[in-house]
């Protein structure tokens, strides 16, 4: 298994494009963004976060501030992360 961290999303989506489909790997996204004090970089970033990564990663594990920005609602229980979440990801058996 190789791992290669990528800075920016851009660049992410620029890698995604040019692999061939048998040299798709598993992406695991952790969108470093913010937290309950606010984003931690800029909202363009941000946004390129949401929109660009996020729906290309297979795995993602964003904070509950990252996840109530990208969802643009607040999201009080389980219930509402679950409702939040796209629909092509499975909720773990765990929940």
């Amino acid at each position: 298994t190789t791992t290669q961290k990528v800075a920016w999303p851009s660049t992410i989506v620029q890698n995604e494009n040019g692999m061939s489909a048998s040299a798709k790997a598993e992406r695991s996204a952790i969108p470093v963004m913010g937290d309950s004090g606010g984003l931690y970089v800029p909202e363009p970033t941000a946004v390129a976060l949401r929109d660009r990564l996020m729906p290309i990663a297979d795995i993602a594990t964003p904070n509950r501030y990252e996840l109530e920005w990208m969802a643009g609602a607040p999201l009080p229980d389980i219930k509402a992360v679950t409702a939040a979440r796209r629909p092509s990801i499975p909720v773990h058996s765990g929940w």
